[in-house]
Formats: structure tokens, sequence, C-alpha cells
């Protein structure tokens, strides 16, 4: 047999036990907490199983056995600190910048007034020179009246 006991999951306060049997034949266990049982079952070879194991109070005592086989750990279930991962403090969050729709917007209208200022500029320019003038272009006086 071989035993594998998780973290603590908050809030919920429950710890994964994962028991598989390494031997060749099937193998019953009982699982306890605090030496009182809350699982029980049995494994043919090579099958594994994962037990959620409730946590009523801060720590628990946490214990497999199957024949001769015992394998134990202790549990912490510090849910008021909030210290383990995945459980971040609630009344504040973490500071990710600036708004990202104000900076789009500021760049959109700086990319729109270059572009009229652009704009605006080659109008003034390209009619008054290059050979798209015509005999009566109203950019300057005709050729050849």
């Amino acid at each position: 047999m071989e035993t594998t006991v998780g973290v603590v999951q908050c809030p919920r306060r429950i710890a994964p036990v994962t028991v598989r049997n390494a031997g060749t034949t099937r193998t019953a266990y009982t699982i306890h907490r605090d030496g009182r049982t809350v699982g029980a079952g049995s494994l043919a070879p090579g099958q594994r199983t994962t037990t959620r194991v409730p946590v009523p109070g801060k720590s628990a005592d946490i214990s497999v056995r199957a024949g001769d086989y015992r394998a134990g750990a202790q549990v912490r279930a510090d849910c008021a600190s909030r210290k383990q991962a995945g459980n971040p403090p609630v009344d504040r969050l973490p500071r990710t910048g600036p708004p990202t729709d104000l900076l789009a917007r500021l760049a959109t209208g700086v990319a729109l007034l270059m572009t009229g200022a652009l704009l605006w500029w080659y109008g003034s320019v390209w009619p008054r020179e290059g050979r798209l003038r015509s005999r009566w272009s109203w950019a300057g006086r005709p050729r050849n009246p």
C-alpha cells in the first residue's frame, strides 16, 4: 500500500487522502481521523482511490491501516489566516496597474489626431504639384488658356 495525504482545501476544510495498492493481492483498508474511522474499502492490485476527509478543527491526525501496513500524517487547516495558496484575502484585490480602457481610449484619440493632421497636410500639398493637375485646376491658374 502507498498513501498520500494532501493539503487541506479551504474554506471547506477537506483533506484529500490517496490510497494505492502496490501489492499483488486485493487488500482492504480503513482511513481514520483522530482515531475514528471515516472511510473503508478494498483495492485490487494496482488500483488507487482518493477519499476526501473533513478536518473539523485546526488540525487532525489522519492514518490509513491495511493489515500490517500503517501510515499517517498530521494536517493543519489554517483557513482563518488565508496563508494557503489559492485563497487571497477577500477585502483587498491585487494592484494590476492603470485601467486598460482609459489607455485604449487615449491611444485611439492620439491616433485619430495624428491621422487627421496627416490628411490635412497632405490635402493642402498634393493638388498644387505633380502631373495630375488638369488644365482647369482649382489649385492654381489654368495652363495655356
